[in-house]
């Protein structure tokens, strides 16, 4: 192997061994249902029993994220009737979610 070679696979050796350290690291995921936007005096008014319309439509796929970074879209999927849950229907590829991991962290 050359030196070249050596240096990258040294590079890399170093690159999983960070990676493998990273994988305990806690993050928050968040499944946003929509959005909306309203102002200061509506949120006043907001009161029990108060309904905020979202900006989504009913049935469409909703935005999982990871600390605050957009990471898949998905359905909400009831389970055993008490909780729910998120089946990822698409998500983003392999080196978008290490770029973004490596943005949280910087």
């Amino acid at each position: 192997m050359n030196e070249e070679g050596v240096v990258e696979e040294k590079a890399s050796r170093g690159l999983n061994e960070n990676l493998a350290q990273l994988t305990r690291v806690p993050v928050e995921v968040t499944v946003e249902l929509g959005r909306s936007d309203r102002t200061i005096g509506e949120i006043l008014e907001l009161g029990s029993g108060s309904l905020i319309e979202l900006e989504s439509i009913v049935g469409e796929p909703v935005d999982l994220l990871v600390n605050g970074h957009f990471f898949a879209k998905g359905e909400v999927i009831a389970i055993e009737e008490e909780t729910y849950g998120l089946r990822i229907t698409s998500i983003i590829s392999e080196d978008d979610k290490l770029n973004r991991l490596s943005e949280m962290f910087q």
